[in-house]
């Protein structure tokens, strides 16, 4: 996939997040943003499916009259592996952030084209979140980008400048923060991805006149 369409699958994927978490009352958090229940069409539309472990934010009114309340309902840890918010894991804490979590290591998924688990990784950069993270975090980020992208033409401009895929790799990591009062929700997530897109068709634009 070129890049131009793996930034499309990321907009309308936080597009449905978003339709889940502030259009839906009360909200819906999917607990299972995978790229497995990512389905694209073939006019390259998108669904997210499966809803078997998808939840009502439904809460009671001890929760919301607490002094210490956040928006949360306390359930037992579902997701899958590689996915799953460590700090749902840990809490029991569900909120609309633990789907963010998940949709930030989908977003790896599309810059690197890596799997969000992969057992023939060393142990530390088993799970994607890790390893990328830690590129991140080292200023190394070029050597986690699937080399496919560079090996497109349409894709060389968002690559060479490293604005468009860094951009969304800045995003992915803020969607992956350990606290979750750290990481974006759906709709600032969206707000950035079409930015991004905006400069993405400038710059696909600037290298087609020259």
């Amino acid at each position: 996939m070129t890049w131009r369409v793996r930034l499309d699958i990321a907009l309308q994927t936080a597009l449905a997040m978003e339709y889940l978490h502030f259009d839906i009352v009360p909200p819906v958090v999917h607990r299972d943003i995978t790229s497995s229940n990512i389905f694209v069409e073939k006019d390259m539309k998108i669904k997210v499916g499966d809803f078997g472990l998808s939840r009502l934010l439904v809460f009671s009114e001890t929760t919301v009259n607490s002094a210490t309340s956040s928006d949360y309902v306390c359930t037992g840890p579902q997701g899958t592996p590689g996915y799953l918010d460590p700090d749902y894991h840990r809490s029991f804490r569900l909120t609309e952030k633990s789907d963010v979590y998940s949709y930030g290591v989908v977003l790896m998924e599309l810059i690197t084209g890596m799997k969000a688990v992969d057992q023939r990784r060393e142990k530390r950069d088993m799970a994607l979140a890790d390893l990328v993270v830690s590129k991140i975090q080292m200023g190394l980020l070029d050597q986690v980008i699937d080399p496919l992208l560079a090996l497109d033409g349409d894709d060389v401009a968002a690559v060479s400048d490293g604005f468009g895929v860094a951009a969304v790799a800045e995003l992915a990591f803020r969607c992956v923060a350990t606290d979750k009062d750290d990481r974006p929700d759906a709709k600032e997530i969206v707000q950035e991805l079409r930015r991004i897109r905006s400069h993405t068709r400038v710059a696909d634009d600037d290298v087609a006149k020259n």
